[in-house]
């Protein structure tokens, strides 16, 4: 089963069947994502943006497939990604003041994961 991790209101709105919530910033949603994969989640789509400036985004979805066996590959790009993040930000805060503005880039990254999954 496909489940997308997010905190991204308008995902959350669109999609909330198939949506696991969290509650907090991008941060907590990599640390979700973490201990899914853990748990026997694989990673479907990549947890950060392309960009630099989307490291700065407050919200961020990622789409998973639930599963039964650790995926290693998943788990090493789920924990590169956290300390990426980590990294990149410092101190900094998320940038809150265009969070709109991110909630639909980051719908629109995942309309597009999720249909360039469905061609296959």
């Amino acid at each position: 089963m496909r489940v997308i991790i997010t905190n991204n209101k308008i995902a959350l709105e669109k999609a909330r069947e198939r949506c696991i919530a969290v509650e907090g910033d991008t941060e907590d949603v990599l640390i979700k994502v973490r201990d899914l994969v853990h748990s026997g989640y694989t990673l479907l789509s990549y947890p950060l943006g392309a960009s630099i400036k989307m490291l700065h985004s407050p919200v961020t979805s990622v789409l998973m497939e639930e599963g039964k066996a650790f995926h290693e590959e998943s788990a090493l790009i789920a924990e590169e990604s956290l300390e990426k993040l980590r990294n990149t930000l410092g101190e900094r805060k998320a940038d809150e003041r265009n969070r709109l503005d991110y909630e639909t880039i980051d719908w629109d990254r995942l309309q597009s994961a999720i249909d360039e999954l469905n061609r296959f």
